[in-house]
């Protein structure tokens, strides 16, 4: 069937006089089946036909994330072209908020900027799939060689090399895009236009609020496919065309910092690793898109919040009046995921010792109980990014009881929950016990437990629930930080139950 519709000039006549309900069945197998690549084909039928167009918008647009940037004014040109296509607006359910910033430090120095670009360069290569690191690989490490010249002041200002003019280029996108992001954070009009634009979107219901950015260079595996992608030396080397690969590091090098705000760089002559801090993002970012939603009248139905994990703590405060507003956006979720994950290491003593007196700490639990301060949840997901325990890098040892508040309160409606958080054996049986009645689905990550104690833990857990049960999950993270969870596991499932999160 994908042959077929591939050819969309060929077969349109045929297809838009399907019933409608194949046509809708046709674009939810292909999503589900086959990827998004085939999606964007069938976006384009929509061009052929109009009745085409109105059946399966819907459909589609139930797996469209509209991806905005928390703090542009570019954001709201953006969301004013997308409401001119009214049947798209109204039936979008997917909204992304990017809460990654440009460091008003980075802007002002680009010796330190060249620095950071080394450093990210290297983080950016561990997460690529490895058909887009191979194409990228050899062009890429040249780039951060010659960067990191830069960055310690061993090149020719009068005469940089490509790669060298790339990055400055890059740099002046970045002072560019820092400048619309202070404009708009000192427009006191910006957030309340922001709020009447999403007011218009009337079908959201998953909303996201991240720093992370899954595709970076906005490729996917099929670029090992392309025929204008040089293959050297047999099959594992390939070359991206050099127009291509520099058009994606400048647009690398332009792309706003993620929250955790310390990173490191090689010498380049001496040959030691040397820490940096940058900026903190920008206060109050959080609370401000709290309260944009909700005087937008946005309610998910499913909500995730996921940043890196932040140097100091305190830009996760907010104060009371702010946490309430929390309160009530997610007050009608029914799957809600939080997530502190690490990109970079953290170098010195703990976080939460640095804050003092453990304030640190209460900033965190402060937002994670009103962020789950809801009892119509029945989904819940906690990660810590725990393969950094496994490297033995704590994140500020926090540990279950600071992040999950289910000594104060319970969930009656909760049925599946993941933990990807340091916990004792005492810790899992008390919240086990309190929602024996609803939970159905348990996956626990971590890493202290002895192996004979996590046996146990299933055992207490199936008799506990009893025949309710679907799925119960107990698995240790890797040694390693590119396989984020060990072979190591204990899995039962009466009826072969997976469950699949979906925030």
């Amino acid at each position: 069937m994908y042959g077929v519709l591939m050819h969309a000039s060929e077969y349109k006549m045929r297809l838009q006089h399907l019933p409608a309900e194949i046509l809708i069945l046709v674009a939810e197998y292909f999503f589900d089946h086959a990827g998004s690549y085939v999606v964007s084909d069938l976006k384009s039928f929509r061009l052929v036909s109009k009745r085409i167009a109105e059946i399966t918008t819907a459909a589609l647009n139930r797996h469209t994330q509209v991806v905005i940037s928390a703090l542009s004014l570019r954001t709201l040109t953006k969301l004013e072209e997308i409401l001119k296509h009214e049947h798209f607006a109204t039936t979008v359910r997917r909204l992304k908020f990017s809460v990654a910033y440009y460091d008003a430090l980075l802007a002002r120095d680009f010796s330190l900027f060249a620095r950071y670009m080394v450093d990210r360069e290297f983080q950016l290569r561990r997460q690529l799939c490895s058909e887009i690191r191979q194409c990228t690989n050899s062009q890429f490490s040249l780039a951060s060689k010659e960067w990191r010249a830069m960055g310690f002041g061993f090149y020719d200002q009068d005469n940089p090399t490509h790669y060298q003019s790339l990055l400055k280029r890059g740099y002046s996108n970045y002072c560019l895009l820092f400048k619309d992001q202070e404009t708009a954070r000192h427009d006191g009009s910006y957030m309340a236009r922001l709020s009447s634009l999403l007011r218009r979107f009337l079908a959201l219901e998953h909303i996201v609020i991240t720093d992370k950015d899954d595709n970076a260079l906005g490729l996917s595996p099929d670029i090992a496919k392309d025929p204008s992608v040089t293959i050297r030396a047999g099959e594992c080397e390939r070359t991206l065309p050099q127009e291509w690969c520099d058009r994606l590091l400048i647009k690398f090098c332009s792309r706003p910092s993620h929250w955790q705000s310390c990173f490191s760089c090689v010498e380049l002559r001496a040959k030691r690793i040397r820490h940096f801090t940058r900026h903190p993002p920008p206060v109050g970012l959080l609370p401000s898109i709290f309260a944009v939603l909700e005087h937008a009248n946005i309610f998910p139905k499913q909500c995730r919040l996921e940043v890196s994990t932040p140097v100091n703590f305190k830009t996760l405060e907010m104060s009371s009046d702010q946490l309430l507003c929390v309160s009530r956006v997610v007050g009608k979720a029914t799957d809600l995921s939080l997530g502190f994950y690490s990109i970079d290491r953290h170098f010195g003593p703990a976080d939460s010792c640095r804050d003092g007196d453990n304030i640190g700490k209460q900033h965190v639990y402060n937002l994670t109980s009103a962020f789950l301060n809801t009892d119509s949840v029945q989904s819940v997901k906690i990660d810590t990014s725990l393969y950094w325990f496994a490297a033995r890098e704590q994140w500020g040892d926090v540990k279950l009881a600071d992040i999950l508040p289910y000594r104060e309160r319970r969930w009656p409606n909760l049925n599946a929950i993941s933990l990807t958080v340091e916990f004792s054996e005492r810790d899992l049986i008390q919240l086990v016990e309190e929602h024996k009645r609803s939970l159905k689905v348990i996956h626990a990550h971590c890493m202290c437990l002895p192996s004979a104690t996590k046996e146990n833990l299933v055992e207490y857990m199936k008799y506990t629930i009893g025949p309710r049960v679907e799925e119960i999950l107990i698995c240790e993270p890797a040694r390693v930080e590119f396989r984020r969870f060990s072979e190591y596991r204990i899995r039962y499932s009466p009826r072969g139950h997976r469950h699949v999160f979906s925030v």
